[in-house]
């Protein structure tokens, strides 16, 4: 995996990854989702969907949500969800009603287009996941999904046992917007 020089005569990969930070786990999945986002990006963008427009869609597909809860479902901020809902309903994808019950909260569900929309995506993604997983063998992919959703598990535990103490601060939160804290 790491990048080495190129003998005469041979190739020079134009992408790698950096031999000082292979040993982290948290570094290769970042260079994992760069990667994983990029194909994804590629696939949906003739489709005139980004990532944000896509999860929205397999999420209503499961029901009608307000946009609170999609905000929520989809660990983004809620204004960002707002954006998204307004280029899904601008495109016809998405039809945002006032919940009856709470004047306050939008509803969101897919339109008959918006289902279309989801069909015709469901081979990208689809292949997207056959190309990222393509070097593992069947049983190594199940494992490394059930392993992914154990990483995302705790993580999703240790916050909101954080939130119920009150502690805001984690301990991965080193750097904030970017820019390093004073020590």
């Amino acid at each position: 995996m790491a990048n080495r020089p190129a003998s005469p005569g041979e190739q020079t990969p134009a992408v790698g990854l950096t031999p000082a930070l292979e040993p982290y786990a948290s570094y290769l999945l970042w260079q994992a989702t760069m990667r994983t986002q990029e194909r994804i990006r590629d696939a949906l963008g003739p489709l005139g969907l980004r990532i944000p427009h896509h999860s929205v869609l397999r999420v209503l597909a499961e029901g009608a949500r307000s946009q609170a809860a999609l905000a929520d479902a989809l660990h983004t901020d809620r204004m960002m969800m707002v954006r998204v809902i307004d280029d899904l309903e601008q495109a016809g994808l998405v039809r945002r009603e006032r919940n009856p019950r709470d004047r306050r909260a939008h509803d969101v569900t897919l339109t008959t287009q918006g289902e279309a929309m989801l069909d015709r995506t469901h081979g990208h993604i689809n292949a997207v996941d056959a190309a990222l997983l393509a070097p593992l063998s069947e049983g190594e992919r199940e494992h490394f999904r059930a392993m992914l959703a154990r990483i995302i598990e705790a993580y999703d535990a240790e916050r909101a046992s954080m939130d119920r103490a009150g502690d805001h601060a984690h301990p991965s939160q080193g750097a904030e917007r970017g820019r390093l804290r004073p020590h």
